[in-house]
């Protein structure tokens, strides 16, 4: 496993944590979104946890002189994806063309097991041999949105649609996703109106089962954002490689962050159209496959979100020793 030098994440000093006994090690990408309250002052609220299949390639492309050298290095190390898993699910997708095409008869049943055992094979691969393997119970919940609320303390996650609260978005948009859902795909940012008079009349009254709702928050720009792109909405994403231990600590193993920027400014709104809510989408949801470019993330910004996602940590750490007791076999006294 890939270290840097421990910082200030750390709940107390390394010394202190190494001698309390491991709990689990795990691996999570944690993303942010800044926002200016009321006040004007800049606040941080978690839209996602990710797991321990999180990417971080967008180091990569951070301005030279935004960062150390060493860091780019090591962060593409940590990047490196399985070649195993590569080869696996090259061979996968061949068996699979062969059984579609007809090349390669097999009974339905059959179909099914060979299915089932490709699925199991590369489910044992890791998708970053660098990274920790998260133990289920917290992957489980990286995977599904609509758990991760419980997980993430109140004020520091935008707002949730319950069924039976509110349907008037404080803001004036949802933002509506898929409950097991990645990069964004199939996620629609609605209007109060749009929500209420087509998103709930369509998909009602499965939505809960397919969608994972939240408040949209107009985001600001990043901080080390080139000129021409400082107001451009932005979403941080924050990886860490992490030891949890028995009495509480975390011991950090590897941590890097980074800024993804929209190359589309809020008010390209106006030029792309509205129409259909697409503008919307291609302007507001940051990522890679939307052609996000990287900054490096401002000391400010880390000093937000650290805290946060120090709480999430010990909430998920919570949700796992209940998980532990919870399978233990109930003694039977004679």
């Amino acid at each position: 496993m890939l270290e840097k030098k421990r910082d200030s994440f750390a709940s107390k000093t390394l010394k202190e944590g190494a001698e309390s006994p491991e709990l689990f090690r795990a691996s999570l990408g944690l993303d942010f979104v800044f926002y200016k309250d009321a006040a004007g002052k800049k606040q941080c609220a978690c839209i996602e946890i990710n797991g321990d299949d999180s990417g971080i390639a967008g180091v990569e492309k951070i301005p030279k002189g935004q960062i150390d050298e060493t860091r780019r290095i090591l962060a593409r190390l940590r990047d490196t994806r399985s070649s195993k898993l590569r080869e696996k699910t090259t061979k996968a997708n061949e068996i699979i063309d062969d059984i579609n095409s007809g090349a390669f008869s097999v009974s339905p049943e059959a179909k099914k097991k060979i299915g089932e055992f490709i699925r199991k094979s590369i489910d044992k691969e890791a998708f970053f041999p660098n990274a920790f393997r998260n133990p289920s119970f917290i992957q489980e919940v990286t995977l599904d949105k609509s758990s991760q609320p419980q997980f993430v303390p109140r004020e520091y996650m935008p707002r949730v649609y319950q069924e039976g609260e509110s349907r008037k978005s404080s803001t004036g948009y949802w933002v509506c996703k898929p409950r097991r859902g990645r990069t964004g795909k199939d996620t629609f940012i609605l209007t109060n109106a749009e929500f209420q008079g087509l998103f709930l009349p369509t998909v009602s009254p499965l939505w809960k089962e397919v969608y994972f709702v939240q408040e949209f928050i107009q985001p600001c720009g990043a901080e080390n954002a080139p000129e021409g792109m400082k107001d451009n909405p932005t979403s941080m994403r924050l990886l860490i490689d992490f030891i949890y231990r028995e009495n509480g600590n975390i011991t950090p193993v590897f941590e890097t962050a980074y800024q993804r920027i929209s190359p589309l400014h809020p008010t390209d709104l106006r030029l792309l159209g509205d129409s259909n809510g697409v503008a919307r989408e291609n302007i507001y949801i940051v990522n890679k496959s939307r052609g996000a470019k990287s900054a490096a993330v401002s000391k400010e910004e880390l000093n937000l979100a650290r805290p946060i996602a120090e709480k999430i940590i010990h909430n998920l750490a919570e949700g796992y020793r209940k998980s532990l007791e919870a399978s233990r076999p109930v003694k039977i006294e004679e």
